[in-house]
């Protein structure tokens, strides 16, 4: 991380104010570039950008060693069209925009604009860049939510969510894991004192991220060997029966879960039993997304009711309860999302000798190409490696955790 006393060579503007020979320093000493902004509840919707940032800075005011902070929108304008987007910022509340008009002319009156300070920002955003790229790739969604927080809600709500992540990210001790936290924590960190115009003791430097041997890691917590007895049960989104989209969806659960049954190479395809969870609600989708395996070889998969009252007349061997009691060893595989409440009952049911899998169908993610760092992809839905930045792995240990605190809830 990198220390403010380090960060005070890099280029700066100073003001002379030769009236109280005083000199007032204003530096960047922080930027990012070509930010795209998403609502949280509905980027796996695949949507457009909420707004596109070309540059995002803080700067330090600072005099008689006592500084203030701002935290600094920058336009580059491209062309006169972009005069849209300053009644667009008025409506979302956005403030402190800085326009890098160049040649280019709006008919709005009093506009802040600097060509100075653009050419500032860019140069200090562009350093990093690469490196922040790396980093997202394990989860843009938090990053996401950082700038979401700090634009969109208000003061409190904003100052509440960043603390939260700096307080779960500062929790992690594992060594991958220190790097893109260390990052996100660091964000949230300067973002909280600009708001309280705190002084700011650390500039966040992002560093990349290697994604861990996941398969390696459950074969070792579990002690998989060719031998070992284990369940592995998958919980499927909810994407409906109706229509092509929902086909489609289905497909890809089939695919991802086919290659996860069938690659000879990972140790899950040696599985004792394998079950997809259903209920009420989607038993339709199970029932069709179980023919489609059979249609790629998967024959030994069966659909595994929840412990629902509407489920009473379902056989208790078909119950999920009954057969996680008398399981040794399981592997919970999550495509994309379930319910809430139903993923709490099946975790504290778990036994200790487990692991969850959290495969995404869709997320925000960096992009190397183009001029925006972040895009919605989807068709991860694949499982065909699962040793990827974008899979989380939650080892037996973290499980242990999860049943206590969801075993405290009721």
């Amino acid at each position: 991380m990198e220390s403010m006393g380090e960060r005070r060579s890099m280029v700066g503007l100073v003001e002379r104010m030769n009236k109280d020979e005083c000199r007032l320093c204003l530096d960047v000493i922080y930027a990012e570039s070509s930010i795209n902004l998403f609502y949280p509840d509905t980027f796996y919707l695949y949507p457009e950008s909420v707004r596109e940032i070309d540059y995002i800075g803080v700067l330090e005011l600072s005099h008689d060693r006592k500084a203030d902070y701002i935290l600094c929108i920058l336009e580059k304008v491209s062309g006169n069209h972009e005069e849209s987007k300053i009644f667009a910022d008025r409506i979302l509340g956005i403030g402190n925009i800085v326009w890098g008009m160049q040649r280019h002319k709006f008919g709005t009156p009093l506009l802040s604009r600097s060509d100075v300070m653009c050419n500032i920002i860019k140069s200090e955003a562009e350093n990093i860049r690469d490196k922040l790229i790396d980093t997202l790739w394990v989860d843009a969604e938090l990053y996401n939510m950082i700038y979401y927080s700090i634009l969109f809600l208000s003061k409190d709500s904003a100052k509440r969510i960043l603390r939260d992540i700096t307080g779960g990210c500062e929790g992690s001790k594992k060594q991958h894991d220190e790097c893109y936290l260390k990052y996100f924590t660091s964000l949230a960190k300067m973002f909280y004192k600009v708001m309280k115009n705190e002084r700011i003791c650390e500039i966040p430097h992002p560093c990349g991220y290697e994604a861990e041997d996941i398969i390696g890691k459950i074969r070792d917590d579990l002690r998989l060997d060719s031998n070992t007895e284990f369940i592995i049960l998958f919980m499927v989104q909810s994407v409906g029966v109706h229509g092509k989209a929902s086909e489609k969806r289905i497909e890809k659960q089939a695919e991802c879960i086919a290659n996860i049954l069938s690659d000879d190479n990972n140790p899950l395809s040696r599985y004792s039993h394998a079950y997809i969870l259903t209920n009420k609600d989607i038993k339709d989708q199970v029932k069709i997304l179980i023919d489609k395996l059979r249609g790629k070889g998967i024959e030994n998969i069966y659909e595994l009711w929840e412990n629902e009252k509407t489920s009473k007349n379902i056989q208790s061997k078909n119950r999920i309860n009954e057969v996680l009691k008398e399981a040794k060893k399981v592997i919970l595989v999550i495509l994309s999302d379930y319910r809430k409440r139903s993923i709490e009952r099946v975790v504290k049911d778990l036994p200790d000798n487990s692991c969850i899998i959290v495969i995404p169908e869709s997320r925000i993610e960096p992009k190397r190409g183009g001029d925006r760092i972040l895009g919605v992809t989807g068709g991860y839905l694949k499982g065909k490696n699962l040793n990827d930045a974008r899979v989380l792995c939650i080892p037996p240990n973290k499980i242990k955790v999860l049943k206590k605190v969801f075993s405290n809830q009721y």
